[in-house]
């Protein structure tokens, strides 16, 4: 089960919970209180970063190469509705 911390005092499972607290919570639960702001996850926050830059050396000589235009985007089609137009006598 994930790790999260409390950003706030929040309820969980029925039981109050105060600011600073680490819990280990459903996945579900865990979501929901990081999608609401109460909570930060302490799995993503304890993950290395500096050997993600260390995979991919970025190297200041090169440029990327950015292939220009050779004409405009052609604009999208649009389809307008059509009415039925009765007839009738």
């Amino acid at each position: 089960m994930p790790k999260y911390a409390l950003l706030t005092d929040v309820m969980v499972q029925g039981t109050p919970r105060s600011t600073g607290e680490v819990l280990d919570l459903s996945l579900s639960d865990g979501n929901l209180l990081v999608g609401l702001g109460r909570a930060k996850s302490v799995d993503e926050a304890l993950e290395p970063k500096a050997e993600a830059e260390a995979l991919e050396p970025k190297s200041e000589d090169t440029e990327p190469s950015v292939e220009p235009l050779t004409e405009p985007p052609a604009k999208p089609l649009v389809r307008r509705r059509t009415t039925s137009t009765s007839t009738s006598v």
